[in-house]
């Protein structure tokens, strides 16, 4: 099998790449294409093994699972499946946002920037299936979107304890002239 012939890291590779070729909609497996350029250059071998197992397919620039019947019947393949079913719904989650964000000219009021700390430790696991470049894109520009609104709180916070702090010593200042004007009128009489 071309599987047990691949190397330990290949065949981590192998699975993270076989995950991302499969889309999970409910009880439906469906194929999905995966673009070779946006794959790390090592998993070039082991797409190769693949191809000429005539596991996998290729046209032109994308690589996918070669028949529906592998979703099915391979078994190995559908073990994966379902112990990875929530990681094939998050992965299907940013494929769907990270399309959305690039076909609306990747505005910022497209990105998920509360989601891709998460994200960004979900895709170094092993067990994650392989995300695009423009996948990767999407996670970095929410990431750096949720950095900068951390830094805007922040200097909306100090900003606003600087204007309570005033706004103290106002009040202080208030009552002690209030005291001053009182002890005054008080000799006064």
């Amino acid at each position: 099998m071309v599987f047990l012939g691949l190397s330990v890291p290949q065949q981590v590779g192998a699975k993270r790449l076989l995950l991302s070729m499969v889309q999970h909609d409910g009880d439906q497996l469906h194929r999905r294409k995966v673009r070779i350029e946006g794959l790390a250059p090592e998993m070039g071998p082991t797409i190769a093994a693949f191809l000429a197992a005539r596991l996998f397919s290729r046209a032109e620039e994308w690589v996918t699972i070669s028949h529906d019947a592998l979703l099915a019947h391979w078994v190995r393949l559908k073990e994966w499946i379902e112990d990875e079913r929530a990681s094939l719904a998050i992965a299907r989650r940013i494929h769907l946002a990270a399309q959305l964000w690039d076909e609306g000219g990747r505005a910022d009021e497209s990105l998920l920037p509360i989601e891709a700390e998460a994200w960004i430790a979900w895709a170094a696991s092993d067990d994650a299936p392989l995300l695009s470049a423009n996948e990767h894109e999407f996670i970095e520009a929410s990431r750096a979107l949720a950095e900068e609104q951390r830094h805007e709180q922040s200097a909306i916070i100090k900003r606003l304890r600087r204007r309570q702090s005033v706004a103290i010593a106002a009040a202080v200042l208030a009552g002690a002239m209030v005291v001053a004007t009182t002890a005054a009128s008080v000799q006064a009489n």
